[in-house]
């Protein structure tokens, strides 16, 4: 699974951060409502949903599981070939 750049994971923490506050919101207005019912549940939705993003984020952000556009999965050509021991054509040039 590829994993998301830190840019990324800052707009989702800022995405999350606006759930939140519109779950905060919701409860400002929530005895003025005219069906309680769906403002319980539009905040339930939006703090669970707001909190989990905000969480997952700002964990991959702290242990730094992102990407950051200067590392590759898979080795260069000349990576591989010095670490299986293959001739490669400088190798066969220089005599070794």
């Amino acid at each position: 699974m590829k994993k998301a750049s830190k840019g990324t994971l800052t707009i989702r923490a800022v995405v999350a951060a606006y759930l939140l506050y519109l779950a905060y919101g919701l409860t400002q207005d929530y005895a003025a409502s005219g069906n309680q019912t769906v403002t319980v549940i539009g905040i339930v939705v939006f703090v669970l949903s707001g909190g989990v993003i905000l969480f997952t984020s700002l964990r991959s952000l702290a242990r730094g599981e992102y990407e950051d556009g200067r590392e590759s999965d898979e080795p260069s050509e000349e990576e591989a070939g010095a670490d299986t021991g293959q001739c490669t054509e400088e190798n066969t040039k220089n005599g070794e």
